[in-house]
């Protein structure tokens, strides 16, 4: 009966041991970070306690499929991973922040980061996200043989935007869009068709970029339709 109790009292003294040791030492964390493509990234994160200021172990896992997948793991004095993107800033201090070197497109998801010291342990979960900032609209004209004319705005980035069309200011829906993925992130192609005798010198053709992550206009190409005129004028004269 006495043996059963001690055993009773030491399971309990360990328990409270070891809730007290989680509890002294806490993993701070950036909860989402936006990393620029080709860009070095950095994951914020530092040890805050009272007892440590250096870790034991820490280790980086990216979660897909509900199944976390380690892609850095150092120990406390080895060396860093020399063909790794992922390494530690500063080893000797409370500051465990991680760098993603050039970071890609598919770093981006969610990642568990895990922290264990003499003192305990704590984990945190990250969210990456990863963008390309989308480039100057190119905006060109192709003639077809429905009597009309094809303008066309082409862009690169990510993530996933639309491209609006406006004819001298006004917002029209009568366009067609594709987007390809690339490793610059991804090709945004929008035609919009139009017929030949609406066309005036004065007429103002406007491809923007709107961004469904942040819902606003990013940047934007334009074509005048004094422009569109003479190039028909001179395909129709067969110089081309």
């Amino acid at each position: 009966m006495g043996l059963h109790r001690a055993i009773i009292f030491l399971r309990v003294i360990l328990c409270i041991g070891a809730s007290l040791s989680q509890s002294v030492v806490t993993l701070d964390c950036e909860d989402v970070v936006t990393g620029i493509l080709n860009e070095d990234t950095k994951l914020t994160c530092s040890i805050k306690s009272t007892i440590v200021k250096k870790y034991d172990l820490i280790n980086l896992s990216k979660i897909e499929n509900k199944k976390p997948t380690s892609v850095f793991s150092l120990e406390a004095g080895a060396k860093q991973p020399r063909n790794n993107r992922i390494k530690i800033i500063r080893p000797d201090s409370d500051d465990v922040s991680l760098l993603i070197q050039k970071t890609e497109l598919t770093d981006e998801g969610n990642y568990q980061y895990d922290l264990e010291t003499r003192a305990g342990y704590d984990s945190k979960i990250i969210r990456l996200k990863v963008k390309a900032p989308y480039s100057l609209p190119k905006v060109t004209l192709h003639s077809n043989t429905m009597g009309a004319i094809n303008l066309s705005c082409e862009t690169t980035g990510y993530p996933q935007a639309q491209i609006h069309w406006f004819v001298n200011g006004n917002l029209t829906s009568e366009s067609n869009s594709s987007s390809n993925k690339t490793p610059a992130g991804l090709m945004i192609t929008s035609i919009l068709q139009i017929n030949n005798s609406q066309i005036t010198s004065e007429d103002n053709y406007t491809c923007a970029v709107w961004s469904l992550d942040k819902n606003v206009y990013e940047i934007q190409g334009q074509l005048w339709g004094k422009f569109i005129a003479l190039i028909l004028q001179i395909i129709s004269t067969n110089i081309f």
